[in-house]
């Protein structure tokens, strides 16, 4: 339900109506802290397979975008947190426009590249250094979004399929595999090949100019999907260090203050549910605990007897806080003022006043970043891509703005033909276009699975057979499982090569920017600050350019060539425009495919041409064994896994 607390950091601000929900953050809880919830109430931990499949699967890039961006919100409350805590123990007044922590933190890439509003020169009075940064970081997002194209081609024209024919059905459903089947192997494979194709031709006369003995091996770099991702990346990088270099701090416009003031206003009053969710139920308590237990280190946790995993001092401090008041007002102070306190104090159990407790007031310092990387653990489970349903438009790049035009022309086109049917009278038709156009959205589909009035509707999709396992046959669960692992074996691995070698490239670059010192440059009142929060935007750019740099080499000094019978560099003998395709089988010689085939598309079609007839066989076992009914899951398997309650 919207919520419309009095969350104020002075008289008479409100928190804006905020639409979110407790339940949904309960969800998000159990899954950072790695257990499912059963309809039952119950709580137990992921099986080693879901914890591989939410590791292998891992985000989409608008997921990316989204937690960049609430994270720079998160820091920007940060800041205000420690600016009005430090002006109330000095007895003053705080002057946020002067804020230099406030400056920084709005100036940060994450944030100017997805809030370019409160750079504009009209409403939030920014410079014209300012606005140019905007414009650069504006450019580096749109490199970025063309990235994104050359990394996962095959993955966009699978997600335009799927919007175009069944955008709302379950990845993991029979209808959806056999989707996937049909549209790799026309449109997906031939249009992926034709892009590549059209590449290696277009970079030939570049190749031609080169030494000819590495020319034919620098046509297939260069005519390369994960070239082009490379450039892209890089050429976004460039964007955001020019961004970077052309910021300047400047005093914030009240417009700005007060737009930061309305974000901490929704952060503490978020905050202050989910405190009070623990504070009334220490199930809920322990498993906000299990979420941050990776992310906040031993020593800023207290091991408390009523809890089973160490508590960070900021959720113990917090939960103490909100316990002393009553009205929700006072709540909200209580944890701005335990936020600010744990930003610029180093040891909670000891006054203020005593000599060496109070950390440096700097937003660069290594204490502070610690502190608010605990903050932003903590406020990742009340503000994340899978809680906010924010603008989309937003967060788009190149690859979703193309997917959005056809789910539009798609909407379109229906409504068009539902009209049409309207007027020759055949209103039926027209009921069942409609039908078709809206869908069943995929939050009311889970609700009305465990509905039982509605279960009996999906009691044979794959995705309940794999949720509920214990109320299939044998036979019909091993298909279904068989089908779901070559499913995320397909688009997990296969379809994200290039993503899972950028993670660990964005992960050491995102750790070096925290580890760097910063330089103090002598005669001169600024500081080179090298160190501070990593951008995530700029750390995944990075991660982008260094993975498809080596699948680019990776494509043309091995896989094409061997795929050829050339030897590694193309230093055998022979043709080299395409690999032979034996059709020998079929009573035909060989024939001859481009470089382009030695693509993701064609593994893609092999794999699924495996995984439809798992999953046909999986339906076929189904209507054999049956539906053992809505059972609760009992018994030896359920035993030894750890079982919490949410209450």
């Amino acid at each position: 339900m919207p919520s419309t607390s009095v969350c104020g950091h002075h008289p008479g601000s409100l928190a804006p109506v905020d639409t979110f929900s407790l339940s949904d953050c309960k969800s998000h809880v159990l899954l950072k802290a790695g257990l499912k919830a059963l309809p039952d109430g119950r709580c137990i931990t992921l099986s080693w397979t879901a914890k591989l499949k939410n590791m292998v699967m891992g985000n989409n890039a608008q997921a990316r975008y989204r937690r960049a961006d609430f994270e720079s919100r998160q820091l920007n409350s940060c800041a205000l947190w420690s600016a009005n805590y430090l002006a109330a123990s000095n007895g003053v007044q705080p002057d946020l426009k002067q804020d230099k922590g406030l400056q920084l933190r709005l100036n940060r890439e994450d944030f100017r590249r997805f809030n370019r509003a409160l750079f504009a020169e009209a409403t939030h009075q920014a410079t014209a250094r300012n606005r140019m940064a905007a414009r650069f970081s504006r450019v580096a997002k749109w490199c970025n979004g063309v990235g994104e194209l050359g990394a996962a081609p095959t993955g966009m024209l699978l997600q335009i399929m799927k919007d175009l024919t069944v955008p709302n059905r379950h990845d993991s459903a029979m209808g959806s595999q056999v989707r996937a089947f049909f549209t790799l192997v026309f449109p997906v494979f031939p249009v992926v090949a034709m892009i590549s194709t059209c590449l290696t031709n277009a970079c030939s006369p570049v190749a031609g100019a080169m030494a000819s003995s590495m020319g034919r091996s620098v046509v297939g770099t260069l005519g390369s999907y994960n070239a082009v991702t490379g450039v892209a990346a890089l050429c976004s990088l460039g964007g955001a260090a020019l961004a970077a270099a052309t910021a300047q701090r400047s005093p914030l416009s009240d417009q700005t203050v007060d737009w930061v003031q309305q974000e901490q206003a929704r952060h503490s009053q978020r905050l202050l549910k989910l405190v009070r969710e623990m504070i009334e139920k220490p199930g809920a308590r322990m498993a906000v605990n299990r979420a941050l237990r990776r992310k906040i280190p031993p020593h800023r946790c207290v091991h408390a007897q009523h809890t089973k995993t160490p508590e960070p001092i900021l959720v113990d401090a917090l939960i103490q806080a909100v316990r002393s008041v009553t009205t929700d007002a006072e709540a909200c102070q209580a944890i701005d003022r335990t936020m600010g306190r744990y930003l610029n104090v180093r040891h909670f159990d000891l006054p203020d006043e005593v000599p060496h407790n109070r950390i440096r007031n700097d937003v660069h310092s290594k204490h502070r970043l610690a502190r608010e990387k605990d903050i932003l653990a903590l406020t990742n489970l009340i503000q994340h891509a899978r809680l906010d349903a924010v603008d989309p438009t937003r967060h788009n790049d190149v690859r979703t703005d193309i997917q959005d035009w056809f789910k539009q022309a798609r909407t379109s086109t229906l409504g068009k033909f539902a009209h049409g049917a309207d007027a020759i009278s055949q209103h039926g038709i027209a009921r069942a276009i409609r039908s078709g156009q809206e869908g069943i959205q995929p939050a009311l589909r889970e609700q009305l699975k465990n509905k039982p009035e509605h279960m009996l509707k999906w009691i044979g999709s794959n995705d309940q057979i794999l949720a509920n396992h214990h109320q299939y046959g044998p036979v019909t669960v091993f298909f279904a499982r068989v089908a779901e692992g070559l499913r995320v074996f397909s688009h997990g691995v296969l379809l994200s090569t290039n993503y899972q070698l950028t993670r660990p490239f964005a992960w050491a670059f995102g750790r070096l920017t925290e580890l760097l010192p910063n330089v103090d440059l002598p005669g001169r009142e600024k500081s080179i600050q090298w160190r501070g929060h990593q951008s995530r935007a700029v750390s995944f750019s990075v991660g982008r350019f260094f993975s498809s740099a080596i699948w680019a080499v990776v494509d043309a000094f091995l896989i094409l060539p061997l795929a050829g019978g050339h030897g590694v560099a193309y230093s055998g003998q022979g043709p080299i425009s395409g690999v032979p395709f034996p059709l020998k089988p079929f009573g035909q010689g060989s024939w001859i495919l481009g470089f382009s085939v030695i693509s993701t598309a064609l593994q893609m079609v092999m794999v699924a041409g495996v995984t439809m007839p798992a999953v046909v066989l999986a339906k076929a076992a189904f209507l054999a064994e049956g539906w053992r009914g809505n059972l609760q899951r009992i018994g030896p398997a359920l035993s030894k896994r750890e079982r919490l309650q949410w209450r």
